[in-house]
């Protein structure tokens, strides 16, 4: 067999003799083919084989764990296949497939990634703080094995949940200044804008990743998202400065087939994480806060539950009620319609 990629790194597979020979960690194909030559030169020989990057890894016989789906096939294997239940063989299940199975160990299991898997939970599951704390308790398993097999140096610390409850996090002005300050200070106009999107549309970001030009009507004024989560596609009107953010995307970037297609998305996960590094207070927040952000600002801002359940396309109405006690306001109105009864009769 000829050399071949599997996650980020490249196979040397070959037969000779009637016995097959695996090599893996290669940094590129041209690395693989190398050691493929000296090995089957060794072969011949009958020299020792030459050796390779698995050298530098443990000896636990899964020098090839390179990504998370190996991850979870091993701790499956070495772990809970003989359990009774398979509760811990399914949630862990559930995280690799929706971190995506080729990704690799140490991306999947940052801290990013899982502070954004359990809003993912919260906001598009909707599971109880208790659910949410049986699937991170899999994914520690997952970290601790990983840790084990020196592929991450330490376990991540997870975002565990009080149980009954689950906490909405959204960014006050003064966060969000300094988050689009910074940005703009790197040079990151792109991501400065998509984030200006999001927090003003709230819109999910993989809805903003598809958007395309054609999808902006009304005069540049209504963006329209086809492929939601909720399965119906849904138009908001866009606020001057999302407006704005569109038009410096569309003269940057004209032959793009939408606003931020030309955003790396794993990039974007790296900048994000850059950023946690450099303002503290971003230590709870993942990219998706910015929708929490948007429902947050209208609900605070008076705007009733149904017409925010219609601007954020929530599926049920239960999810619009997480965001009702930010809107003190409205129980001040019964006051005074009360007491104002009250005094006319």
């Amino acid at each position: 067999m000829s050399p071949r990629l599997k996650g980020n790194n490249w196979f040397a597979d070959f037969t000779a003799g009637g016995t097959r020979y695996r090599e893996f960690g290669f940094r590129t194909k041209a690395e693989a083919e190398a050691w493929e030559l000296e090995a089957r030169a060794a072969i011949k020989r009958g020299k020792a084989l030459p050796t390779g990057p698995s050298a530098a890894r443990p000896a636990t016989g899964v020098a090839g764990i390179s990504t998370i789906r190996g991850l979870f096939d091993h701790v499956v294997k070495i772990r809970w296949s003989n359990m009774k239940s398979g509760a811990s063989t399914l949630s862990a299940r559930l995280f690799v497939d929706w971190v995506g199975p080729e990704t690799d160990i140490a991306e999947a299991l940052s801290a990013t990634s899982i502070h954004e898997y359990v809003e993912h939970l919260q906001d598009e599951r909707q599971l109880s703080g208790s659910t949410i704390n049986r699937r991170l308790a899999a994914v520690s398993r997952l970290a601790k094995a990983a840790v084990s097999l020196g592929r991450i140096a330490k376990t991540p610390e997870l975002p565990w949940q009080k149980e009954g409850e689950s906490r909405i996090r959204w960014f006050t002005p003064e966060e969000e200044e300094q988050i689009l300050l910074t940005l703009r200070l790197w040079g990151c106009h792109a991501e400065r804008d998509l984030f200006i999107f999001l927090a003003d549309t709230g819109a999910r970001k993989g809805e903003a990743f598809k958007l395309g030009w054609s999808d902006i009507s009304n005069g540049g004024r209504t963006a329209t998202f086809w492929e939601t989560k909720a399965g119906n596609h849904r138009s908001v009107p866009l606020t001057a400065r999302a407006r704005e953010a569109l038009a410096r995307r569309k003269a940057e970037a004209p032959a793009a087939s939408g606003p931020f297609a030309d955003i790396n998305r794993h990039g974007l996960r790296s900048l994000w994480s850059r950023l946690r590094t450099h303002l503290p207070f971003l230590n709870d927040a993942v990219i998706h806060t910015f929708r929490h952000t948007c429902a947050s600002r209208l609900v605070q801002n008076g705007v009733d539950l149904m017409r925010v359940r219609m601007w954020m396309g929530h599926k049920t109405v239960q999810t619009t009620l997480r965001y009702s006690h930010l809107a003190p306001k409205h129980l001040d109105d019964a006051l005074r319609a009360l007491e104002g009864g009250s005094a006319d009769g």
